[in-house]
């Protein structure tokens, strides 16, 4: 059926619509229902709630237990989903600065070494301490990892990932 000139859906439903949207509204909510809400309304508010009424009946007609808030739980799940790999990869970056750290003060551990005057003799297998094994076991004895953390910019900002409202 065509709308009348006057009547109060014609500006949000086209004559497309009329058949999947306008139906669902009028089954879901009632047209007369809708009609008075929409009345009820500013006209600059009027748009807005025909599209959400329009949501929420299509919504209710592919399920009508949960209606649009299934989508809701969907969409909660993905951004659980999506903080759970934003935590991932957060920790992910502090390994590689870690790492990149690690790198950068090998360059400066054979100097370390060289300043060490300890005798190893009949402790260590002086083979191990010349090789890369050797010198990457040593090299987390002189790693500041706290302090590589704590001024970590990406770990500094936690708190606000975490204590941020759930809703």
């Amino acid at each position: 059926r065509k709308c009348n000139c006057d009547c109060v859906f014609s500006p949000y439903f086209s004559y497309e619509q009329a058949s999947s949207h306008f139906a669902a509204v009028h089954k879901v909510f009632g047209a007369s229902n809708v009609s008075k809400h929409l009345l009820h309304l500013p006209l600059h508010q009027r748009s807005a709630a025909a599209i959400t009424i329009s949501y929420e009946a299509l919504s209710r007609m592919r399920d009508p237990v949960y209606g649009c808030v299934a989508h809701i739980f969907a969409l909660q799940q993905q951004v659980m989903t999506l903080q759970e790999e934003i935590e991932f990869l957060g920790t992910q970056m502090a390994n590689f600065s870690y790492t990149t750290q690690s790198r950068s003060q090998q360059n400066n551990m054979p100097e370390i070494l060289n300043q060490m005057t300890m005798d190893t003799t009949g402790f260590v297998d002086e083979s191990l301490l010349n090789n890369d094994y050797g010198r990457n076991c040593l090299e987390g004895f002189f790693t500041n990892t706290e302090e590589m953390l704590v001024n970590n910019p990406w770990l500094q900002n936690m708190d606000n990932y975490y204590y941020a409202p759930q809703h």
